[in-house]
């Protein structure tokens, strides 16, 4: 996507997730000026995409349907690139004026630097029509009930999963409200690597605000290992990372995040491939009152 971007210096933009099934419909989520944005595109005839293909004068939202299809089952990744890139760059050309004009309307908290905003920054949504093979394309804002994927709004709304991670309770926790990041080393949708401040205290912070938060994924599995670690070892004993504290649901206290001393080598946890396309279940901690960042010590 590196054409896309250059031309568009001014713009941040990134696809995040690809959602397809058999030619009933595809989305993908990018990430635009700090906002995510969801594009749904459905087959022309209501139906399936599968009906036109060999068609002379196919439409394009359905051939676009099929290229996000083939991606997500897609093991090269030049050729993931150049079919990412072909249905990006009709959504930007189409889209783009609109996207800018709505974002820019968006409330000036969207543009805090806080954990909040990278695990819950503003979610729009829009459906792409292209009921001819060239010409027109339309984008048109829709409701997030419309969307070929329901996209979860509130991951901490799902109570109907238990937390699996275990909680050191002495460590002090807060809220996404109350971490600033510093400085940014690794994005997704609703994820984020940052070294970030915290009451004027300076931590490293990994963070992901999907449905079951931290676990089952790869920073879960480095948020075991330091609590391994911290159970084994006195504090200082030996040179790794920290576990320092948690960020925490106000409402639910879910576990979005973790803190650590900073260590920026590599993950406690065995690496995994990365995956593009990953299915997350929303996650409880156990009770326990949140302790002050002032009295924790390193």
């Amino acid at each position: 996507m590196g054409d896309i971007v250059e031309t568009q210096a001014m713009d941040d933009v990134a696809v995040y997730e690809l959602h397809s099934g058999t030619g009933d419909g595809a989305d993908m989520v990018f990430a635009f000026n700090g906002c995510l944005i969801s594009v749904s595109i459905f087959p022309s005839n209501g139906s399936s995409t599968k009906d036109t293909q060999g068609q002379d004068d196919r439409p394009l939202q359905d051939h676009l349907v099929d290229l996000i299809e083939k991606a997500t089952v897609c093991q090269d990744d030049d050729e993931y690139e150049e079919l990412v890139d072909e249905v990006f760059a009709v959504i930007l050309d189409a889209g783009r004026p609109l996207f800018c004009q709505l974002i820019s309307s968006q409330d000036e908290q969207t543009l805090s630097k806080s954990l909040n905003h990278y695990l819950f920054p503003p979610f729009l949504h829009f459906r792409l029509e292209a009921p001819a093979p060239t010409g027109s394309v339309s984008i048109i804002p829709i409701s997030s009930s419309e969307t070929n994927t329901i996209h979860t709004v509130d991951p901490a709304s799902d109570q109907g999963f238990q937390e699996e991670l275990e909680i050191c309770q002495d460590l002090p926790r807060c809220t996404p409200e109350e971490v600033f990041a510093t400085e940014v080393f690794e994005r997704g949708a609703r994820t984020v690597t940052a070294a970030v401040q915290i009451q004027g205290r300076d931590m490293f912070c990994k963070s992901s605000g999907e449905l079951g938060g931290l676990y089952g994924t790869r920073k879960g599995r480095e948020l075991e290992c330091l609590h391994k670690i911290r159970e084994s070892f006195p504090t200082g004993s030996i040179r790794v990372s920290q576990l320092l504290g948690y960020v925490h649901h106000h409402d639910t206290e879910h576990i979005w995040a973790f803190f650590d001393s900073g260590c920026r080598g590599a993950d406690l946890a065995i690496s995994s491939p990365l995956l593009r396309h990953r299915i997350r279940r929303n996650g409880l901690p156990k009770s326990g009152k949140p302790s002050s960042f002032f009295t924790s010590t390193d």
